[in-house]
């Protein structure tokens, strides 16, 4: 992986991606020099890239960032739509 202090990866909505995840994660978590985070954090990109994955149901990104005292981590997805609200009930019932 990259030593960059910020990078992205994209990954499939798909069971085989959670593990990938881990991995990637704990891999660049010791190519900064933060081993010491990367159990608790690997763990927590992999549940929530489970998350992503069993309740979402498609692809979605992993952004990691160096920090001045260690690292964030996020996983993401894109929405399928955007939300619109609903002004059908609203143009209905005021006068």
């Amino acid at each position: 992986m990259q030593c960059e202090p910020r990078l992205e990866f994209a990954l499939p909505a798909e069971p085989a991606s959670v593990p990938q995840v881990r991995r990637a994660v704990t891999r660049q978590l010791l190519a900064w020099d933060l081993g010491d985070l990367a159990d608790a954090v690997s763990l927590a990109a992999s549940e929530l890239s489970t998350n992503a994955v069993l309740h979402a149901g498609r692809a979605f990104r992993v952004p990691m960032e160096r920090i001045a005292d260690g690292a964030r981590v996020a996983v993401t997805d894109a929405p399928a739509r955007r939300p619109h609200p609903d002004l059908t009930r609203h143009r209905l019932h005021s006068r």
